[in-house]
């Protein structure tokens, strides 16, 4: 009873007292208070004992309740994750997890979860919810009658989570909805069962029931963060992204510490076309205000690696590798930030570490061939690949670069033989004929890559190999092969922004502008706050001498700023529209950005030109005829030199 778990505690304090830096006191300690549902200082002591001892079983999966009892569910797959990550997985953190993810809406990743503690423990009550939503995922329909005679009996909530993860997992969105209802009789004063209504909601395409619900689990709950971010989705989907915003901010102010708030954040503006400056703004602050969670920091580095600023992501890491030394995920962005800036050989030495750690985990091999294919160490980059492919001998990536080495080694039948034997292993798989395609590619025998690429795209639509077999048509000089393809696939996939993107820059490469120009617009009507295509319009504008081509140049370099080919364009474009001193200071920031590049030097020296600069012009114009050979374009340099 209370009064017991009250004596625990005081027994608890005592030790605490005595011994401030035991786990096991801590762990004690963090027991009594979660009991008595005091979860603030259940998750002071448990998260004190989990960095002391990163071991304790026990006190990660009281650690991982605490988050879910409190409405934190991605708190709680964050304290599981490094559990997750290891060998031998527990029945128990698969259920939590699986319970974690259904909170959050990972649907799919929440039904294995629960798929693989069945495995685990199959007599356990909670796991035997687990095993027979295992038998309703493959289909069996009396496996749902006995979840839901086991949320009857179930005092707890986790079985009615798998009844609704099976009700979900087979589309039977009613009986979701019902099983949802169950739950909220065990559970009246959590906003849980609100959310999950709302989600379901959502699929039935109802979004003011959606927002009633949502706006229900946060009358039970106002921090409650699945619910703020489903209301700020609904606001997007009305046409409402300030209200969205304003949602996510006042989540922010009203707890500084909640991560994920500032990543849905940064998320939002990047949605609605904000800079990626404001984004990192944002990511930054996560993670100055949660420095012992792993999310923000993961988020910041991920998004300077995508942002091409090798050097601030690996900043950013090793300060997150300081905060967090022993978490897996931030070892592994640490590597990550190591390859962005370069540095193959130091990335291999922290996967090594990581791989010995985790030696199951494919993933991370995986990431350790890449690292030593960028330092050119191709023979232990195959050992890798080759150990990520018996760890999990259905890995696509990994096949797809073990046939890329081979093609690096000069052995092509080496990489066909990998991708035969995928065909013959699994004939439906269109990977098989993809790495085919990209064999016979590589020694331009164009005829045998085509007919792989269309193998490939007959066993699975995507839009990738799409794009690799129009590319392919173009090489074998099959043009109206290739503009046939390409009108099938817009005509089944007619909003298809990524197939769109690569036909108006291969336009745009064979001089047709007026194509060009056309499928760029048609890609910006899907994708407003598409930088590159943006900037490509730009350019095709201003080479046309048509207007318009500075607003798209600056919003370009608004969306991704301090790039020297976006400046290019945007001095271009100011110089066409006769702004000289706005072009010459724009072009100065690319040569700055890019020194090695002379093509921009060479544009610099022009606008000189155009300005009456002659002797600024001429310093360009000399240094690059310095370089002989080694620039393309000398005879265009002789010339303008000539005419000073």
């Amino acid at each position: 009873g209370e009064g017991n778990f009250k004596r625990t505690r005081e027994l608890a304090d005592q030790l605490f007292k005595a011994l401030p830096d035991s786990p096991r006191v801590l762990e004690l300690a963090g027991a009594a208070e979660f009991s008595l549902q005091q979860f603030v200082q259940a998750e002071f002591y448990l998260s004190k004992a989990l960095k002391a001892s990163p071991q304790l079983l026990r006190a990660r999966h009281m650690l991982a309740q605490t988050y879910l009892r409190s409405n934190q569910p991605n708190r709680a797959i964050d304290v599981l994750q490094p559990v997750l990550e290891g060998k031998a997985v527990d029945a128990t953190t698969l259920s939590l997890a699986g319970a974690a993810w259904l909170e959050t809406g990972e649907d799919r990743k929440a039904e294995s979860a629960f798929k693989a503690a069945a495995k685990a423990a199959p007599k356990n009550t909670g796991v035997m919810a687990a095993v027979a939503l295992s038998k309703a995922a493959r289909g069996n329909t009396s496996a749902v009658n006995d979840l839901e005679t086991l949320a009857a009996s179930d005092r707890g909530a986790r079985t009615d989570l798998a009844l609704i993860s099976a009700r979900l997992s087979q589309k039977d969105l009613k009986g979701a909805l019902k099983a949802i209802d169950g739950l909220e009789k065990k559970i009246p004063d959590q906003p849980l069962p609100h959310s999950m209504r709302g989600r379901v909601l959502l699929l039935l395409g109802d979004l003011p029931g959606a927002g009633k619900a949502f706006e229900t689990a946060l009358s039970k709950d106002p921090a409650y963060f699945p619910a703020i971010t489903s209301l700020a989705a609904i606001d997007l989907k009305n046409g409402k992204p300030d209200l969205a915003r304003q949602r996510l901010e006042a989540a922010v102010k009203a707890r500084p510490k909640a991560y994920h708030a500032y990543v849905a954040l940064a998320d939002l503006t990047v949605r609605t076309g904000g800079s990626t400056e404001d984004v990192l703004k944002l990511l930054q602050a996560g993670a100055k205000a949660n420095a012992g969670e792993p999310a923000p920091h993961l988020a910041l580095v991920a998004q300077l690696v995508a942002a091409g600023r090798g050097k601030e992501a690996l900043e950013a890491a090793q300060v997150a590798s300081g905060a967090l030394p022993n978490d897996p995920s931030i070892a592994e962005s640490l590597a990550r930030a190591q390859m962005s800036a370069g540095d193959g050989n130091q990335a291999a030495v922290t996967l090594k570490k990581l791989t010995g750690q985790y030696p199951t985990n494919a993933s991370y091999q995986l990431l350790l061939g890449d690292a030593y294919l960028l330092s050119k160490d191709l023979d232990n980059a195959h050992r890798a690949l080759r150990q990520a492919m018996a760890l999990q001998p259905g890995l696509i990536e990994a096949q797809r670069r073990l046939v890329a080495l081979a093609i690096m080694n000069k052995r092509p039948q080496d990489g066909l033989a990998l991708a035969q034997e995928l065909q013959k292993a699994e004939p439906k798989n269109p990977w098989g004929f993809t790495l085919e395609g990209e064999v016979e590619s590589s020694r331009q025998r164009w005829d045998a890559a085509i007919a792989a690429y269309r193998g490939a795209l007959q066993r699975g639509a995507n839009t990738e190999t799409a794009v690799t077999l129009h590319q392919a048509l173009r090489r074998a000089g099959r043009n109206a092969d290739a503009d046939r393809a390409a009108g099938d696939w817009l005509k089944a996939n007619p909003r298809d922004g990524v197939y769109l993107y690569h036909l108006a820059n291969a336009a745009m490469a064979s001089n047709r502008d007026e194509e060009a120009e056309t499928r760029f617009r048609a890609v910006l009507e899907l994708q407003p706050g598409n930088p590159l295509a943006l900037n490509n319009l730009a350019w095709l504008l201003v080479k046309q001498g048509k207007p318009g081509g500075v607003a798209l140049a600056e919003k370009a370099n608004s969306l991704l700023p301090g790039r020297s080919v976006v400046l290019d364009t945007l001095a271009a474009a100011l110089a066409a529209d006769k702004q000289l001193p706005k072009a010459i200071e724009a072009q100065l920031k690319a040569v700055t950005l890019s020194p090695a590049d002379p093509g921009l030097k060479l544009n610099l020296a022009k606008m000189y030109l155009q300005a009456g600069e002659k002797s600024k012009a001429q310093t360009q114009l000399q240094s690059l005829a310095q370089l002989g050979e080694k620039f393309a374009r000398q005879s265009e340099v002789s010339q303008l030199l000539k005419s000073l």
